[in-house]
């Protein structure tokens, strides 16, 4: 084989060729390596250190069917008809950690795991196309996305974007169709996310943990949702931007904030499950139809100047306390029953809701304990406060502890 001005040529074919070139070590050297359209590259072993620039317009196989590794502080750009094959197999990976791998081609995921973890600035204009249980991990570096990542054939059942410490950016015409998204570490940023979020499974879920950042951002009125058998998963971390929200499955919430720069809001119709200390920086509407569970130390701090409001005026939803945290709601916002809905404290110890403007205009199940209130949230309301709850018990207390309230509902269970 010989570098020849447009790409490696074997020197005893004339002609158009098609020639495999296996490649294992070390390529080094300050040149420019350039495979084009003819040539298939087949990378067979587990470790390739490359030190100069790599443009690839053919076929790239990185082979080996366990974890390996292309680095070293050369480049790889895929372009024109370019692919990359991926496939490491089931619980294995293949790491690209040149300083920069730019795919304005194709590279398809067909098993394992690709990790992407070169430290430059790179913009993507080509597709990812992932197999079935196979994932995209970028772990550093930052990266645009102005292409597809999307799925080969069939459901895409198990297929992952994972966000592990890169900083990722969506193009707005960009989307990503993958069964599941996490971003545990890094940022991932979708500036249009009524249509960069777009997956084709029935059963997506959204992941955000550790110090991660989701922001979904829209130009427009783009809100980013999550279906009926989807989930919406936070347990660190931070969701922002200026997109609404709209979970119709289950929001399963134990630590992190949702908040926003703007107005945007987050509306649950599912049930969600509130096991640890959360933030909510963002108006809340839960319903209709919707449940929030508060188990373990679920206690959410509400911002000052937001409101999480239970239930709407059309199908019933449900707040049920039932965590060990005395202050199951906090932080200076306001809780709102609306009328036809309903909040149950289930627990016999005090519930104190004094950090809030508590307005209830549905009905407040007290089934033993005492559940402790402040100012209302406007003049007067107009729900019910049952003293006995629907549990059995010796019925529970509703203690006003500061400032005054004017409840025209009246009281029962007593």
């Amino acid at each position: 084989f010989f570098q020849a001005e447009d790409g490696i040529r074997d020197k005893l074919v004339t002609g158009v060729q098609t020639c495999a070139l296996p490649i294992c070590g070390a390529m080094q050297g300050t040149g420019t390596l350039a495979t084009d359209a003819f040539m298939t590259s087949n990378v067979t072993g587990t470790l390739l250190t490359l030190s100069r620039p790599w443009t690839n317009s053919g076929t790239v196989n990185l082979l080996a069917s366990a974890n390996s590794t292309l680095s070293g502080t050369g480049t790889f750009t895929n372009q024109g008809k370019g692919t990359v094959n991926v496939a490491p197999g089931p619980g294995n990976s293949t790491t690209i950690s040149v300083t920069n791998f730019t795919n304005d081609a194709t590279v398809n995921v067909n098993s394992g795991t690709l990790a992407l973890a070169g430290t430059g600035t790179v913009t993507d204009a080509g597709a990812y196309q992932l197999a079935d249980n196979s994932t995209l991990s970028l772990q550093a570096g930052t990266r645009t996305l102005n292409g597809t990542v999307g799925l080969q054939t069939g459901p895409g059942t198990g297929t992952t974007v994972a966000v592990a410490g890169a900083t990722v950016t969506l193009g707005k015409a960009a989307a990503m169709s993958n069964e599941r998204l996490t971003v545990s570490s890094g940022s991932l940023t979708l500036p249009e996310a009524g249509t960069n979020y777009s997956p084709t499974s029935t059963t997506p879920s959204v992941t955000v943990s550790g110090a991660g950042t989701l922001t979904a951002n829209t130009a427009g009125v783009g809100v980013m949702k999550i279906p009926v058998g989807g989930t919406l998963t936070v347990s660190g971390g931070t969701i922002t931007g200026s997109a609404g929200i709209s979970d119709a499955g289950a929001f399963n919430w134990s630590g992190g904030t949702v908040t926003t720069a703007g107005t945007a809001t987050l509306t649950t119709t599912g049930t969600t499950n509130v096991a640890g200390a959360v933030t909510l920086g963002r108006d809340w509407t839960a319903g209709p139809g919707a449940t929030v569970n508060l188990s373990g130390a679920g206690e959410v701090s509400i911002s000052t100047g937001k409101t999480l409001t239970l239930g709407t005026a059309v199908g019933a939803s449900t707040v049920n306390i039932n965590g060990t945290s005395t202050t199951p709601f906090k932080g200076g916002g306001t809780l709102t029953i609306v009328a036809g809905n309903t909040l149950n404290d289930n627990v016999a110890t005090d519930v104190d809701l004094t950090g809030v403007a508590f307005n209830n205009n549905g009905t407040v199940n007290s089934a033993s304990g005492n559940l402790l209130l402040g100012a209302g949230a406007v003049a007067g309301e107009t729900g019910t406060y049952a003293l006995g709850g629907t549990a059995a018990g010796n019925g529970g207390t509703v203690s006003l502890i500061s400032g005054s309230r004017t409840t025209t509902g009246g009281f029962s269970g007593f």
